[in-house]
């Protein structure tokens, strides 16, 4: 998971991404368990209220930091 917050950040500092925008444009590439994990998160802010970037990421590597089955040579693939 580090790694993609890591091209989040390449590309919200290359794109001049509004922090307000941020963690919308993560979640779109979202998908199976980080997906329902982020609809769950987004849940518990009020209506149409959304978190910072940096809780956030807080709270996705907390939640999906470093796992057991990671395979860096895989990524690199």
């Amino acid at each position: 998971m580090q790694g993609r917050v890591n091209k989040c950040e390449l590309f919200f500092g290359i794109d001049g991404t509004p922090e307000n925008a941020k963690v919308r444009i993560a979640s779109i590439h979202l998908d199976g368990k980080a997906l329902l994990w982020h609809q769950s998160f987004i849940r518990s802010f009020a209506l149409g209220q959304w978190p910072t970037w940096e809780s956030f990421k807080e709270a996705i590597m907390g939640r999906f930091g470093q796992q057991p089955f990671d395979d860096p040579q895989s990524e690199l693939m």
